[in-house]
């Protein structure tokens, strides 16, 4: 695979909302498209996974634990498919981090930034599971810079405790 990792994603008719333009959560599926083809499909047995970068880590799930979407601009319906690019942007103890931007087929710079945060987790504790050295090496083979994002505001009020 070459950094970054490029896919095309044919966006459907139904991805357009009331605005006319590409919906929000459209474009979370795309990333999560782009996402699933880069690290790998998950086996149904939960053995391992094919044909991405996680292939033959057998017994180890993965979670999206958080995911930014930032919108540079609007995204408009074309039949011609979207480019989304995809990369390693941090690798920590049990999770990893994934930049994924979004161009229409007629712009190279990107419509949508996106990062998400993917945690490992042993299938057989239900446990973090630590990052490998083996696996941090297929990491870093794919890693380049984080995305510019915008800071997030602060919060005004306090998260409420759950009890």
């Amino acid at each position: 695979m070459a950094f970054p990792w490029n896919t095309r994603v044919q966006l459907r008719f139904d991805d357009v909302n009331a605005a006319g333009h590409v919906g929000n959560v459209a474009i979370t599926r795309i990333v999560d498209e782009a996402r699933t083809a880069f690290l790998g499909h998950s086996l149904h047995d939960g053995s391992g996974y094919q044909e991405g970068i996680l292939e033959g880590l057998g017994g180890v799930g993965r979670l999206v634990a958080q995911q930014t979407v930032e919108f540079q601009r609007e995204l408009w319906y074309s039949p011609a498919p979207v480019t989304a690019s995809v990369w390693v942007s941090h690798i920590g103890r049990t999770s990893f981090s994934l930049a994924c931007t979004i161009s229409a087929p007629s712009e190279e710079a990107p419509a949508v930034l996106a990062e998400s945060t993917i945690v490992l987790v042993d299938r057989a504790t239900e446990r973090s599971w630590r990052i490998s050295e083996d696996l941090r090496e297929v990491l870093r083979s794919h890693q380049g810079a984080p995305l510019p994002l915008r800071p997030r505001a602060a919060a005004s009020a306090p998260v409420p405790q759950s009890r």
